[in-house]
């Protein structure tokens, strides 16, 4: 599901997460996110967010979720430990889950590479290194003995929305002028990527 709010410039209606998927017309699409550089800013735009996903596509009545159901919650390898006792509050009280798991999504990732690859180096040792390429940003991330190592965590300033943007200046630059077309662009470069046909050098 995207992590965003929409609103369409011809329509009322604001289309939460994959509810998108019903809009007539995506171009000049606003969208409203509520994570700003990988952190959470906008937590009513979060709530919305959650709320589409535990009532309606988990079917989870609010505040009646067993107390034996579990939650998993990746974070960024270097966060606030104030954001994550907010998202335990908001699961905790607004939706009654029994039990919350924060973890960082890089070691996620290295544990199910060695559970994929039981004979690999990797599993043998427990290290590996993890480029972990996001929205706003993109982490190299190493991980020791099965933990990842955070004063050796190397953060560049480039992910999926740079990216977006440099693919909306080449397309308007040469073709038409799609710099308030966000989330077409965006499909378009998610396309290039599923197909393998990824090319943002200029002539």
């Amino acid at each position: 599901m995207p992590a965003f709010v929409f609103k369409a410039k011809g329509e009322r209606r604001v289309f939460v997460g994959d509810q998108i998927e019903s809009c007539k017309d995506i171009t000049a699409l606003s969208l409203k996110s509520p994570f700003e550089k990988g952190y959470i800013l906008d937590w009513d735009c979060l709530q919305d967010l959650l709320e589409r996903a535990f009532s309606e596509l988990l079917k989870a009545n609010k505040g009646l979720t067993t107390k034996g159901s579990y939650c998993i919650c990746t974070q960024p390898p270097i966060t606030f430990s104030s954001v994550n006792r907010r998202i335990c509050d908001l699961l905790f009280k607004s939706y009654g889950v029994g039990f919350v798991c924060i973890a960082p999504s890089p070691l996620l990732t290295h544990l199910r590479h060695i559970s994929l690859h039981p004979r690999s180096v990797g599993a043998s040792s427990k290290c590996g290194i993890v480029v972990d390429a996001g929205f706003s940003f993109t982490h190299i991330v190493p991980i020791v003995d099965g933990k990842v190592v955070t004063p050796a965590v190397i953060r560049c300033t480039i992910g999926g929305k740079f990216l977006t943007n440099y693919l909306k200046e080449l397309v308007s630059y040469r073709a038409w002028n799609m710099m308030d077309d966000y989330y077409l662009i965006n499909d378009v470069k998610v396309s290039m990527f599923t197909l393998g046909r990824v090319s943002l050098k200029e002539d």
